[in-house]
């Protein structure tokens, strides 16, 4: 077992205690999860929320959320926070409309839609920050780990980022700037533990991106970065 697996093996069970509580969720993310709603998060989800929101501007006014999960916690919370329209997507129908129950629950208006990454989204769409919890963990490491089932998800796209963590991510930057406004910029965290910050930042650069900032925080072991098409500037 490698060096990651073992620390995984580690913090995995201490997580999964706390990743659940609907209190916790409450206090974090500011979204109010109904009782019946079976919902998760991990450490990356609230590094993003953070980053969404530090980047966001007064003449941003509309925000997507590429793979919004059982609960969409971090768009409903940016929408609740900032005051922007928050529109996503996610590639299934169960996590989408569990986020629309818990949208619904908050009183915020949105628009959610069944998409594997953008095939499903309205293509005149334009967002000034698309955001994505993205898929990082390599797809062997995540087997051995046992990742489907410990995290108790129904498939293995929820986690898996291909060879090395990173196909999904490029993926996702090769068709996002389609639906950027012309000040647009994408956000979207990964855990370094791992794919490393080099590995990330060639990414960004065979993607044709510049990097605008990279942030994390002390508690959390996720990095969050923002960054816009190399032509937008």
């Amino acid at each position: 077992m490698d060096l990651k697996s073992m620390v995984y093996e580690v913090t995995h069970p201490i997580l999964a205690m706390v990743r659940s509580n609907h209190w916790l969720i409450k206090q974090l993310f500011g979204v109010k999860v109904p009782a019946e709603v079976d919902v998760s998060f991990d450490p990356t989800t609230v590094a993003l929320r953070q980053a969404v929101c530090d980047t966001l501007t007064p003449d941003d006014t509309a925000v997507f959320e590429m793979g919004i999960g059982q609960a969409a916690l971090v768009g409903l919370s940016v929408a609740k926070q900032c005051h922007v329209e928050l529109h996503g997507a996610d590639c299934s129908t169960a996590r989408v409309e569990s986020s629309q129950r818990v949208a619904e629950a908050n009183d915020v208006s949105t628009r959610f839609v069944v998409s594997d990454l953008f095939s499903g989204v309205d293509a005149e769409s334009r967002y000034d920050v698309i955001f994505f919890n993205v898929p990082y963990v390599p797809s062997q490491q995540g087997q051995d780990l046992q990742l489907t089932k410990r995290l108790g998800v129904d498939g293995d796209q929820v986690w898996d980022g291909g060879h090395d963590g990173t196909q999904v991510l490029r993926e996702f930057l090769s068709q996002a700037p389609t639906f950027l406004s012309p000040h647009g910029r994408v956000v979207f965290g990964v855990q370094n533990l791992f794919v490393p910050d080099d590995v990330v930042l060639q990414v960004i650069d065979d993607c044709k991106y510049q990097l605008v900032q990279r942030s994390t925080r002390r508690w959390v072991p996720s990095c969050c970065y923002v960054v816009c098409p190399a032509d937008a500037r």
